[in-house]
């Protein structure tokens, strides 16, 4: 059971406050959406939870560990952002098997890992393709399927689909809710909109200047 659990988290840039005493409990399997204007500090948490930086007070648990003294590798979550960091110069198969080279998974093990999370996200097909040949939407797509390859604990998601024309972007986030209903993961998404947020997640958090102002159900 994979839950998400922010216990009096603050983040301070020098004289600025970045999130201020956040307490918020993502529930195993759940798809949570952070929603608010750019500068509210949804980035910093998932940042925070992700070990990219360092918070300066509270607690981050994931599952049953207390996790923000540890290195971002040793959290178990992945993190994807707008820039999806695909090399061009690779296929796609070979982007998806380095995150599992990296994580020392057993070579015998790599092709139907891989081949796993591609047909999770339906690209079998785009697997022998470079990945600089992708449509933005294919390489949101590649990038998932590398993040869920190592089947992490949890997903976080900054901002993904916001570099998508709008006809792409309201089919990707359909698609982006049925599969990560299929791989069943703990997942925490942010956007500014709300017609996307409460079209994503099963709850929406609303924050403004650094705090949570409300949480409410979205969808079933």
């Amino acid at each position: 059971m994979t839950t998400i659990r922010l216990v009096g988290l603050t983040k301070r840039f020098g004289d600025v406050v970045a999130i201020q005493d956040v307490n918020l409990q993502v529930n195993d399997g759940e798809l949570l959406v952070l929603m608010g204007p750019s500068g509210c500090g949804k980035s910093v948490i998932l940042r925070l939870i992700a070990g990219l930086e360092e918070s300066s007070e509270g607690e981050i648990w994931i599952g049953e560990r207390r996790v923000d003294n540890l290195a971002p590798k040793d959290r178990d979550v992945a993190i994807l952002f707008q820039n999806d960091a695909l090399d061009s110069q690779m296929t796609v198969y070979e982007n998806i098997a380095v995150s599992l080279e990296l994580r020392n998974v057993a070579r015998e093990d790599i092709e139907p890992r891989v081949h796993h999370a591609a047909e999770m996200v339906d690209i079998v097909e785009l697997l022998p393709r470079p990945a600089r040949r992708l449509s933005k939407a294919q390489r949101i797509q590649a990038a998932l399927a590398r993040a869920l390859a190592p089947a992490p604990a949890a997903l976080l998601m900054d901002d993904l689909l916001s570099n998508l024309q709008a006809k792409a972007r309201t089919r990707t986030r359909a698609e982006l809710v049925n599969w990560l209903h299929q791989a069943g993961l703990t997942a925490v998404y942010t956007t500014h909109d709300h017609e996307e947020a409460m079209a994503i997640g099963h709850r929406v958090a609303v924050m403004t200047a650094g705090k949570i102002q409300q949480i409410h159900a979205a969808r079933e």
